[in-house]
């Protein structure tokens, strides 16, 4: 942020107020290209583009700013009773210029308004620097100034400014060599230091910088942020009573089918490591391969209710079976594993049909 003074053209159209004031019509500032003389001698291009000098805010803050003879630095309430002849309202865009009431009530300024001693107005306020090159209306820039907000409103003497009536340059460097009229009041002199400028850049670009890496810092700790809270509110879902039963009798039932299919089970193994083993023994060509697991734990099913019938006959057919003459079990080990084989290959597409 710089601080800045740009000179304006002379008042006219004065009218008395009822106190003994004066109540003059003047453009205040206006939009183009101004030049800055730095204190080492170089130049500074500066833009006051439309968008920036008649953005609503840079406005909002003339109205009502206090009127000073000369530019005393930057007007506090501390200092308004010393500084302060007047104010500004009725501020409007008028054109390319920034047009306004000045009202003064200060008997000295008034004084000097009548003989002609303060008749040139400039604007003290602040603005950000955007390092932006261009040409703007047939002239080139080198910076444009933004977020401009005004301070205050200073009076000086004729020529106080070099760009003629309507228009003056800001105080810098380049009025150094100015001769103080004996009519005209005292006035301070605001310049414009180039290496303190340049600090107050590079600064301006550190803080910048370091304001976009906190931005995302803070978008990739509320991403983290986020992930957790729902890994908390999954596992919290999964650690309610209810899912942990499910999950407990889902378990033993893989456990189980597995033993009656193997005949034993890993419990080290995964539900779906048992239910691949299950169904590659039931069918040695059998892939698994693209099967979701919901359709790989319903034919685990099948093939696991399979096996629990076929025991279930075997048993009824040794019960059952007549007795043999030559005393050996009437349905031997053999013809049970003859008939299981059958009921597998009877039912190895039964599952796909259902």
């Amino acid at each position: 942020m710089v601080y800045r003074t740009d000179l304006m053209g002379q008042a006219s159209g004065i009218e008395a107020t009822p106190s003994g004031g004066v109540r003059v019509p003047a453009n205040l500032t206006r939009t183009g290209v101004f030049t800055y003389i730095n204190q080492d001698g170089t130049k500074t291009r500066e833009l006051r583009h439309p968008d920036d000098v008649f953005e609503q805010h840079s406005l909002d803050s003339l109205a009502d700013a206090p009127v000073t003879v000369g530019h005393p630095g930057t007007v506090t309430p501390e200092s308004w009773r010393t500084d302060a002849v007047g104010h500004v309202r009725d501020v409007k865009q008028d054109g390319r210029f920034v047009a306004a009431k000045v009202i003064v009530n200060d008997a000295a300024a008034v004084k000097g308004i009548k003989d002609k001693t303060l008749i040139e107005l400039s604007c003290g306020y602040t603005c950000d620097l955007a390092d932006e090159k261009g040409t703007y209306n047939g002239e080139e820039y080198d910076a444009r100034q933004q977020l401009i907000r005004y301070n205050h409103v200073a009076m000086g003497p004729k020529d106080w400014g070099r760009a003629g009536n309507d228009v003056k340059l800001k105080l810098d460097s380049a009025y150094s060599d100015y001769v103080q009229p004996a009519s005209s009041p005292i006035m301070t002199v605001n310049v414009n230091d180039a290496q303190e400028l340049a600090a107050v850049r590079a600064d301006r670009d550190a803080a910048r910088a370091e304001r976009d890496a906190a931005k995302v810092d803070l978008v990739g700790l509320q991403a983290r942020l986020d992930a957790v809270t729902a890994e908390r509110d999954a596992l919290k879902a999964d650690a309610s009573p209810a899912k942990v039963d499910a999950l407990v009798q889902a378990r033993v039932a893989v456990l189980d089918g597995a033993r009656k299919v193997l005949g034993a089970a890993d419990a080290a193994k995964s539900d779906s490591e048992l239910i691949g083993a299950v169904l590659l023994k039931h069918d040695s060509n059998f892939d698994s391969k693209g099967k979701s697991p919901e359709y790989l734990r319903a034919r685990f099913d099948f093939v696991v209710g399979s096996y629990s019938a076929t025991q279930v006959q075997l048993d009824n057919a040794r019960v059952n079976a007549p007795a043999r003459a030559d005393g050996k079990p009437a349905l031997t080990d053999e013809d049970v594993q003859k008939k299981a084989d059958a009921f597998k290959a009877k039912n190895a597409t039964a599952w796909e049909k259902k």
